[in-house]
This record gives structure tokens, sequence and C-alpha cells, in this order.
């Protein structure tokens, strides 16, 4: 399949705040989901979405590789320059739709141990125009 240009809007809830985030990016459509590579703040990103499992890479300036599974523990690894942490996470809701020209993902996670941190994501890609 053609690659095709997407709009992406991801809305995150976490600690009482809500932050929205839009870019162009493209698409190609895989085996049984998605991958959308967008530019963010002069990095790279690229989301890989499945029904119940989504991928997050970032690579630039800021480094990180995340996995979200359905109602499973993983990690967050994050590095820059010389430096690198790795969180726990524990995604309670990983959820994709896939439609020909959308694809909504809902992500609740919570990042950390002890004490985490809990994030509500709402995920929109729409189809702008296939490239050809």
């Amino acid at each position: 399949m053609d690659a095709m240009n997407v709009q992406i809007v991801i809305v995150t809830r976490t600690m009482g705040k809500v932050s929205r985030f839009c870019a162009i990016g493209n698409s190609d459509r895989i085996s049984e989901g998605a991958e959308i590579t967008y530019p963010i703040e002069g990095d790279t990103s690229t989301l890989t979405l499945f029904r119940d499992r989504i991928l997050l890479k970032r690579r630039g300036s800021s480094c990180f590789d995340a996995e979200f599974l359905h109602g499973k523990s993983s990690f967050f690894r994050m590095s820059a320059r010389d430096a690198a942490a790795e969180l726990p996470l524990f995604t309670h809701v990983c959820k994709s739709f896939f439609s020909e020209s959308e694809i909504f993902s809902k992500l609740f996670y919570d990042l950390g141990s002890g004490p985490s941190q809990k994030f509500f994501l709402k995920i929109h890609i729409k189809l702008i125009t296939e490239q050809q």
C-alpha cells in the first residue's frame, strides 16, 4: 500500500492538566496495524499501532522507546547524551480502532514505581492524502 499523509492529534491528560499535540506525518499500513512517522520538536517519532498494542519510538535530541500492551507491564526507556533511564509502566487500556481513513486509539497507563504518574491519551489519526 502507498504511504499516506495523515494528521495526528494526541490529547494527553495527566496530573490534572490536558495537553494537545498536532502534527502532519506519514502512515504506512502494516500487517494488522499502521506505522505513523511524524516530527516533534526537531526529532522524529514513530507510532506503531495494533489493536491491543502500541510501540512508541523517538529519535533525535531525545530518544525513548516504549511498548504499551493492554493489561500488561513493560518499560519506558529514555536516553539523552550520556544518560539513560528505564521506568516501569503498566498499561491498563490500550485499544486501537481502524477504518479506511482514520485510526482512533485510547491509552491509559501508569508510569514509574511507588507513586506512579497516570496518563490518559486519546490518539486520532486522519488520512489527508495518499502519496503516489
